[in-house]
């Protein structure tokens, strides 16, 4: 059987609900939703200026990966700068 709340903790859990509000309002507004709104798109055929769109799965994907040379170099490059920035912090943190 549940617990009957005395008047100060609904006070207090209702104080809290409305203090933590704000800041989840901003959370979902400036994180969640365009999250949600990226992975949607990433799935169709919409370039933003023409309202029509379809859902194409993960033919994005596959062209980003295994026909846009640029993407693969791009990679290749910054894990080489990955790699060599994060080894010269490492030395010089030790030396």
């Amino acid at each position: 059987m549940a617990r009957k709340r005395s008047g100060f903790q609904r006070r207090e859990l209702t104080l809290s609900i409305v203090s933590m509000l704000p800041a989840t309002l901003v959370f979902a507004v400036v994180v969640l939703i365009p999250l949600v709104l990226n992975l949607f798109f990433a799935f169709t055929d919409y370039n933003g200026l023409n309202p029509q769109f379809s859902y194409i799965g993960f033919d994005n994907f596959t062209k980003l990966l295994f026909a846009d040379h640029l993407f693969v170099e791009s990679i290749g490059r910054t894990l080489i700068y990955s790699f060599f920035s994060m080894s010269l912090g490492i030395i010089m943190q030790f030396t």
